[in-house]
């Protein structure tokens, strides 16, 4: 499905070109992405492919330009520049009416953009998968890649990221409740200080799902947040996703939560005809 939203802007490409300065610009540039995202899952639109690549900016200059170009410095700084999703190929539309808890597609529908980018929702070899959670936890990875050895000084990213990359699916933050929460809880408990300042240079932080977004913190704000705090991955998880990384081994996990979950629906159906 090609979708297309066009505004009337001409619209750039690399969006975090040149590098952003300060937190102000890091938590405009999430704020943007949440709202856009929100707009879709409202109109039963899942992405499919969040990453910076499909990310644009409201400034049009060439490529080769983008790294260093001074007027895009100065917009962004002004809080001049907008950001907005593209390249819907790999998106699908449901139907209005349908809950988004109840929206269902193939397992390898997932498997069409690169696997770090992903939440791991379908590594353990699942049969379908719920694309708006999908999509939740792709931004939630991207903005783990981008921003997420920012939690020293902007700490409350670590239960906002942890809440959006959650393995526990059901208790992943729906799109708006990620707006929300950035809205009512990351915007207004993070000091004015803190969002003018500058960012600290960018380290090497590891992948999304095993970097402790929570260390170093202070124990009052940890025990306070506590019930976001994402667990560790445990061994048993690492060795299922290891072994469906071969197709037969992921097929024939496949193949027995599919009957697992037939025979849960029989039960279940017997027990209210009973």
């Amino acid at each position: 499905m090609n979708l297309h939203f066009n505004e009337g802007a001409r619209w750039g490409t690399m969006p975090l070109d040149p590098s952003l300065d300060s937190v102000h610009e890091v938590f405009h540039f999430m704020h943007c992405l949440l709202k856009g995202l929100t707009f879709l899952h409202d109109h039963r639109i899942a992405h499919g492919d969040i990453k910076t690549s499909n990310i644009l900016v409201n400034h049009l200059d060439r490529d080769f330009f983008d790294r260093s170009n001074r007027f895009r410095r100065l917009l962004r700084s002004q809080s001049k520049l907008t950001y907005a999703f593209c390249d819907f190929d790999n998106s699908t539309m449901f139907s209005p009416s349908i809950s988004l808890n109840e929206c269902r597609l193939p397992s390898y529908v997932s498997f069409n953009t690169l696997p770090d980018q992903v939440p791991a929702d379908t590594a353990q070899g699942e049969f379908d998968f719920n694309p708006f959670a999908f999509d939740v936890g792709m931004l939630g990875v991207l903005f783990c890649h981008e921003f997420q050895y920012l939690t020293l000084i902007a700490p409350m990213l670590a239960p906002l990221l942890d809440r959006m990359t959650t393995r526990y699916i059901e208790g992943r933050f729906k799109a708006s409740e990620a707006l929300q929460f950035f809205e009512e809880e990351v915007l207004t408990n993070t000091a004015e200080h803190v969002m003018s300042s500058s960012l600290p240079p960018k380290t090497a932080t590891g992948a999304f799902d095993t970097f402790d977004r929570w260390a170093g913190l202070d124990p009052n704000f940890v025990d306070k947040w506590s019930a976001f705090r994402e667990p560790p991955v445990p061994l048993h998880l690492k060795c299922l996703r290891y072994v469906c990384e071969y197709p037969w081994i992921f097929d024939a996990v496949s193949f027995v939560r599919r009957v697992a979950r037939l025979i849960r629906v029989r039960i279940l159906l017997y027990s209210c005809l009973v």
